[in-house]
């Protein structure tokens, strides 16, 4: 059971990439956290995560969370940079870290100086993650979404407005059952279908992908991919 577990979370940690929020908790030695009850790190915890965030390139840091792997009750530890801001683009970049006890898998034997430190450790070959989000004003304010390649701003624009304004139309009364559930004002992802002319999104709160067109300020969802765990 523990190794099925490992499993899934190892796919939903690939299939599935966080999504980095503004709101924290609290704030040590001018580091943000964000801790799940039942995964609190202390000070000097907290000094040994940032420690191995640098040692994997990572510059100064300005936030640190810990998590569960949902549905499981096994937890994660994200560490995360500052911010830079170049017109709508939004960068920052994202270390995992991982502890003995907490962690989906063992801590290898033979990690290289510098990437352990007690209990915590960092995959031996890792590097920050980048992301760059951009950001979009909508009726609700300012949001921002992960553009995949080849998503033109302009199209971009265009998608978003239609969403988060409800200019949405459904290809049958199926679809529009199964649309029920999202948060339309909120899209956090946006990339290219493998048909033609056909797009997809995702919404904050939720793993659906919705597969849609869009014809001049209109999207039409066409069919919802269902992500069950």
């Amino acid at each position: 059971m523990r190794f099925q577990a490992a499993i899934l979370c190892t796919l939903l940690a690939l299939l599935f990439p966080r999504t980095i929020k503004a709101a924290d908790t609290n704030s040590q030695g001018g580091i943000r956290t964000k801790f799940v009850a039942d995964a609190v790190l202390k000070p000097e915890e907290l000094a040994a995560v940032v420690d191995l965030a640098k040692s994997c390139g990572m510059g100064q840091v300005a936030s640190i969370e810990s998590f569960h792997y949902l549905p499981s009750i096994i937890h994660g530890i994200l560490v995360t940079s500052i911010e830079h801001t170049n017109g709508r683009k939004v960068t920052f970049s994202t270390v995992e870290v991982f502890r003995e006890g907490w962690a989906y898998k063992p801590k290898p034997a033979d990690l290289a100086k510098g990437r352990s430190s007690g209990q915590f450790w960092v995959d031996a070959q890792q590097s920050p993650t980048i992301h760059e989000l951009t950001m979009f004003s909508t009726p609700q304010g300012t949001i921002r979404v992960e553009l995949s390649s080849g998503i033109r701003l302009d199209v971009a624009d265009r998608i978003i407005k239609a969403f988060t304004t409800g200019r949405i139309k459904y290809s049958d009364e199926s679809t529009n059952r199964s649309s029920k559930r999202a948060d339309f004002f909120r899209p956090d992802w946006l990339g290219r279908s493998d048909s033609v002319n056909t797009y997809e999104i995702t919404f904050s709160g939720g793993l659906n992908r919705y597969r849609f067109t869009l014809a001049g300020e209109t999207v039409e969802i066409v069919s919802v991919i269902f992500v069950d765990i």
